[in-house]
Protein backbone atom coordinates (compact mmCIF):
# COMPACT_ATOMS: atom_id res chain seq x y z
CA UNK A 1 0.00 0.00 0.00
CA UNK A 2 3.24 2.86 0.43
CA UNK A 3 3.00 2.76 -3.94
CA UNK A 4 -1.21 3.52 -3.85
CA UNK A 5 -0.37 6.71 -0.91
CA UNK A 6 2.42 7.84 -2.63
CA UNK A 7 0.57 7.95 -5.71
CA UNK A 8 -2.61 9.64 -3.91
CA UNK A 9 -0.03 12.28 -2.31
CA UNK A 10 0.99 13.22 -6.01
CA UNK A 11 -2.49 13.26 -7.38
CA UNK A 12 -3.92 15.22 -4.66
CA UNK A 13 -0.91 17.81 -5.06
CA UNK A 14 -0.85 17.94 -8.74
CA UNK A 15 -5.32 18.43 -8.77
CA UNK A 16 -5.01 20.86 -6.17
CA UNK A 17 -2.87 23.02 -8.91
CA UNK A 18 -5.84 23.65 -10.71
CA UNK A 19 -7.89 25.59 -8.30
CA UNK A 20 -4.97 28.28 -8.01
CA UNK A 21 -5.64 29.57 -11.07
CA UNK A 22 -1.61 30.99 -12.39
CA UNK A 23 -0.11 29.45 -9.69
CA UNK A 24 1.43 26.29 -8.48
CA UNK A 25 0.01 25.12 -5.00
CA UNK A 26 0.53 21.90 -2.88
CA UNK A 27 -2.55 20.42 -2.95
CA UNK A 28 -2.21 18.83 0.82
CA UNK A 29 -1.21 22.28 2.27
CA UNK A 30 -1.65 25.07 -0.54
CA UNK A 31 2.19 26.42 -0.04
CA UNK A 32 3.15 27.45 -3.48
CA UNK A 33 4.87 25.01 -5.83
CA UNK A 34 7.48 25.78 -8.76
CA UNK A 35 7.56 23.18 -11.32
CA UNK A 36 10.98 22.23 -10.10
CA UNK A 37 9.16 21.18 -6.73
CA UNK A 38 6.79 19.00 -8.19
CA UNK A 39 9.41 17.28 -10.74
CA UNK A 40 11.42 16.20 -7.73
CA UNK A 41 8.81 14.89 -5.84
CA UNK A 42 8.35 12.41 -9.38
CA UNK A 43 10.35 9.12 -9.22
CA UNK A 44 10.62 6.55 -11.96
CA UNK A 45 7.09 4.72 -12.66
CA UNK A 46 5.21 7.41 -10.87
CA UNK A 47 1.60 8.15 -12.38
CA UNK A 48 0.63 11.45 -12.92
CA UNK A 49 -2.71 13.19 -13.07
CA UNK A 50 -2.65 16.90 -14.41
CA UNK A 51 -5.96 18.67 -14.34
CA UNK A 52 -6.64 21.84 -15.93
CA UNK A 53 -8.83 24.54 -16.99
CA UNK A 54 -9.17 23.62 -20.46
CA UNK A 55 -9.43 27.19 -22.19
CA UNK A 56 -6.42 28.43 -19.78
CA UNK A 57 -2.99 28.64 -22.10
CA UNK A 58 -0.88 28.95 -18.83
CA UNK A 59 -2.21 25.86 -17.83
CA UNK A 60 -1.62 24.26 -20.87
CA UNK A 61 2.20 25.58 -20.62
CA UNK A 62 2.89 24.41 -17.18
CA UNK A 63 1.99 20.43 -17.66
CA UNK A 64 4.20 21.09 -21.20
CA UNK A 65 6.83 22.40 -19.02
CA UNK A 66 6.83 20.00 -16.51
CA UNK A 67 6.67 17.01 -19.03
CA UNK A 68 9.66 18.50 -20.55
CA UNK A 69 11.58 19.00 -17.36
CA UNK A 70 10.28 15.10 -16.46
CA UNK A 71 11.99 14.22 -19.88
CA UNK A 72 15.12 16.37 -19.49
CA UNK A 73 15.83 13.99 -16.15
CA UNK A 74 15.36 11.22 -18.10
CA UNK A 75 12.83 9.91 -17.09
CA UNK A 76 10.21 8.03 -19.82
CA UNK A 77 7.06 10.01 -20.17
CA UNK A 78 3.68 8.58 -21.62
CA UNK A 79 0.71 11.05 -21.87
CA UNK A 80 -3.16 9.67 -21.69
CA UNK A 81 -5.79 12.42 -22.58
CA UNK A 82 -8.75 12.02 -21.36
CA UNK A 83 -10.26 14.41 -24.13
CA UNK A 84 -10.33 11.32 -26.94
CA UNK A 85 -13.26 8.73 -26.45
CA UNK A 86 -12.54 5.18 -27.32
CA UNK A 87 -14.19 5.15 -30.48
CA UNK A 88 -11.11 7.09 -31.46
CA UNK A 89 -8.81 5.15 -30.56
CA UNK A 90 -8.34 3.06 -33.93
CA UNK A 91 -7.27 6.62 -35.67
CA UNK A 92 -5.25 7.97 -33.04
CA UNK A 93 -3.18 4.40 -32.72
CA UNK A 94 -2.68 5.03 -36.91
CA UNK A 95 -1.79 8.46 -36.43
CA UNK A 96 1.21 7.61 -33.68
CA UNK A 97 2.05 4.65 -36.14
CA UNK A 98 2.48 7.41 -38.43
CA UNK A 99 -0.51 5.53 -41.22
CA UNK A 100 -3.10 8.71 -40.78
CA UNK A 101 -2.28 12.28 -41.79
CA UNK A 102 -2.97 14.58 -38.75
CA UNK A 103 -6.06 16.20 -40.51
CA UNK A 104 -7.06 13.17 -41.02
CA UNK A 105 -7.18 11.84 -37.56
CA UNK A 106 -8.69 15.07 -36.60
CA UNK A 107 -11.24 15.01 -38.80
CA UNK A 108 -11.72 11.20 -37.53
CA UNK A 109 -11.23 12.15 -34.11
CA UNK A 110 -13.94 14.79 -34.91
CA UNK A 111 -11.77 17.53 -33.33
CA UNK A 112 -13.50 20.84 -33.47
CA UNK A 113 -17.10 19.31 -32.70
CA UNK A 114 -19.22 19.96 -30.23
CA UNK A 115 -17.51 17.59 -27.98
CA UNK A 116 -14.33 19.90 -27.78
CA UNK A 117 -14.86 23.83 -26.44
Amino acid sequence: MPLIRAIASILIILLGFVAHAQELKDGQNLRPQTLQDVADRVAPGTILVLGEAHDNAVHSAQHGALLQELRGRGLKVSVGMEFLEYPAQDALDRYLRGELAEADFLKEAGWGGSNFA
